[in-house]
């Protein structure tokens, strides 16, 4: 029997759990049986109004303080861009390169499937509204539509938008997402049944991770840090573990807090040295979904925390809270609020865990597979 040809639309931009969410998804839906390619989709319209250069600049001080101090060459170190590169080349497959959605609309790629998914691709902020290729608005009728646990990363969807988004996604054949807030989301605008999924990363586990996993190398037992926000309470954690442990942290500088730090920078981590990173690390501190996904899967002892403060416009909080929940391991996350001293717990036993995402990793993927062989 001819095996069916699926088209993957996907984010894949230099970004850790961009890539790696695509690999797995990827991954799993060759595991299938299915052939499956990733449209090369590179600029989405609405991300570009929304993230120009200025917007760049405004948002990322490191950028600034590299460029005053250094120039621009040096920031290229940060972007990764080679090792991002590499990592598409060898580990994704892709259709030929698309720049704009008219493009997509125009093209002849004649799967017998759509899949869309994972990653923040139905979030209408970062988009600057709904994005016709990541709703599989451009597929034609006839031809089967899944939604495999793309995420909107905000509590409440934006009214402007909602009804636009109703629209695209009726026409769906099978709906599910990756957080409950989500669900909730789009079971109030469709009426329709949707499923809470495992973000793709974490439909594989430590093993499969751990034959494209490059060691950081480190020397001597270390705290891993990856975060995004600029919290104070998130930076007053950090070195409270720090003093407690007496370790060293290990971070990928994305703040100026960290940039001033005196701790271990790397700058030229790849997809895969991330992996390394947290799994060799002692204990991970991050407000990163991926990062806590990844510290579960390599059962790496981590704490999370909030990157948003309640009532933020892109608040991508409930995306921690949801993995947590899932997982069982609400005790993990570190609010603004908590009190010192603070008992450091790096002996976790992630054994009801991974029983739990073992049987969730089984009946996810039968539902992706039910769908294709439908």
């Amino acid at each position: 029997m001819k095996s069916k040809n699926v088209g993957l639309a996907t984010c894949f931009i230099d970004n850790y759990g961009a890539c790696l969410q695509a690999y797995a998804l990827q991954t799993k839906i060759e595991q299938t049986g299915a052939e499956c390619k990733i449209i090369k989709y590179t600029q989405p319209d609405g991300y570009k109004r929304k993230h120009n250069i200025r917007d760049i600049l405004k948002a990322n001080p490191l950028f600034l303080q590299t460029v005053r101090l250094f120039g621009y060459k040096p920031f290229f170190k940060y972007l990764n861009k080679p090792k991002f590169e590499k990592f598409r080349n060898t580990y994704l497959k892709f259709t030929d390169r698309y720049d704009t959605a008219e493009e997509i609309y125009k093209a002849e790629m004649n799967f017998d499937a759509y899949v869309c998914g994972s990653d923040q691709i139905w979030n209408p902020v970062l988009f600057d509204g709904n994005d016709p290729i990541y709703t599989l608005d451009f597929v034609p009728d006839g031809k089967k539509r899944i939604a495999y646990a793309p995420s909107i990363g905000l509590s409440e969807f934006p009214q402007e938008y909602a009804e636009d988004f109703k629209n695209k996604i009726d026409r769906f054949d099978f709906l599910s997402v990756r957080e409950s807030a989500g669900q909730q989301i789009v079971h109030s605008l469709t009426h329709k049944d949707v499923k809470v999924v495992l973000d793709p990363t974490l439909l594989l586990n430590g093993n499969d991770w751990n034959k494209i996993a490059i060691s950081a190398g480190m020397k001597r037992p270390y705290i891993f840090c990856y975060l995004f926000g600029t919290r104070s309470y998130i930076g007053e954690f950090t070195e409270y573990v720090r003093l407690t442990t007496g370790m060293d942290v290990v971070c990928i500088p994305l703040t100026e807090r960290e940039e001033k730090s005196d701790y271990i920078k790397v700058y030229n981590a790849g997809p895969c040295e991330f992996l390394g990173l947290i799994r060799d690390a002692s204990i991970v501190i991050t407000d990163s979904f991926h990062a806590t996904a990844f510290s579960i899967n390599f059962n790496t002892p981590f704490y999370s925390l909030l990157r948003n403060e309640t009532g933020e416009k892109n608040n991508m909080n409930s995306r921690i809270y949801s993995i947590l929940g899932l997982t069982g391991l609400e005790d993990r996350l570190v609010s603004p609020d908590v009190k010192y001293p603070f008992k450091i717990d790096m002996d976790m036993d992630f054994t009801e865990t991974n029983e739990k995402l073992n049987a969730k990793r089984m009946s996810d993927y039968a539902d992706l597979k039910r769908c294709l062989d439908a």
